[in-house]
């Protein structure tokens, strides 16, 4: 037996806030009843899936709006309808909500098995189509209306004239002064970052950082006193794209490239690491086709 605060306006986020819980409630619902009859292999849910939804939809509104006067969303943000609306009302109220969805879906289906003659569907689809038109645009107005007013959320409300009131004092809903500041500064950090990242030269940096780890460096001194050619078999791959290489390149160890590859790769980066055995090379005057015999 919550207090009524019928004099007071619930803020506007409070109304929208309820309708998405609702709308999420209902999604998670039709989500488990889905997976449920997949797992149990029942087939006919996709075929009566619009029967299924409604009728969902007309449960929850019967143990939540009709019996309570408030659905799951606004029950959870302190808001209700007031103990004066009649219950038929709140039943109206909740058949349409059930009822236009479900007509919007199966009205091609319903003209197609009462329908016979294809002028007439082509009329009522028509019909269906400024109907829809119509609804968005009284949406959009009464959605203009109520961020003016703060009274009625949706058209039906409006069409009912059921006003959600708070049940509690809308003082409740303030932030608190830490989450407030904690929330300011990570935006002002986030923004800070935002701006510096794009000026950081990220790929010299990186450059820089690979070249002066020693493992590279000692990958790299050991090749350089080798000579070691690469040899071009039925299974060799490009040591980048991990793909058989198209115009193979001599990298500077046993291994080969495509020649586009090293192309795109020099000018991302001022140097390559062979990804099978870490060869460092930093003068790209060094790479060459392959000249050997290719073997197969």
């Amino acid at each position: 037996n919550a207090r009524e605060y019928s004099n007071l306006l619930a803020p506007r986020v409070t109304h929208l806030d309820a309708q998405y819980l609702d709308d999420e409630i209902h999604d998670l619902l039709k989500t488990k009843l889905l997976d449920s009859a997949q797992l149990s292999g029942i087939t006919v849910y996709t075929k009566f899936e619009p029967e299924i939804d409604a009728f969902l939809k007309l449960l929850i509104y019967r143990l939540t709006v009709v019996k309570s006067k408030a659905s799951v969303g606004q029950r959870l943000l302190k808001l209700k309808y007031s103990k004066t609306v009649p219950e038929h009302l709140l039943k109206h109220y909740s058949l349409m909500l059930v009822l236009f969805p479900w007509l919007h879906t199966r009205t091609m289906d319903l003209c197609h098995i009462f329908v016979k003659n294809e002028q007439k569907r082509i009329k009522i689809m028509s019909y269906v189509n400024i109907m829809e038109v119509t609804y968005k645009i009284m949406h959009l107005l009464n959605l203009l209306v109520f961020l003016y007013e703060g009274l009625y959320s949706t058209v039906g409300q409006r069409i009912f004239k059921l006003r959600p009131i708070p049940t509690v004092l809308p003082n409740l809903r303030q932030i608190s002064y830490a989450f407030f500041s904690r929330e300011l500064l990570w935006n002002g950090f986030s923004e800070l970052l935002g701006i510096i990242l794009p000026l950081i030269p990220t790929q010299k940096v990186h450059s820089i950082i690979k070249s002066v780890l020693p493992s590279r460096r000692r990958g790299n001194e050991v090749h350089t006193d080798q000579t070691d050619e690469a040899e071009l078999l039925s299974d060799t791959v490009c040591m980048l794209c991990c793909n058989a290489p198209i115009l193979p390149y001599q990298f500077g160890c046993e291994h080969v490239a495509c020649y586009y590859c090293i192309s795109t790769k020099q000018m991302q980066q001022q140097y390559i690491e062979c990804s099978l055995c870490g060869y460092l090379l930093e003068d790209y005057d060094h790479i060459g086709p392959v000249r050997i015999q290719t073997q197969f």
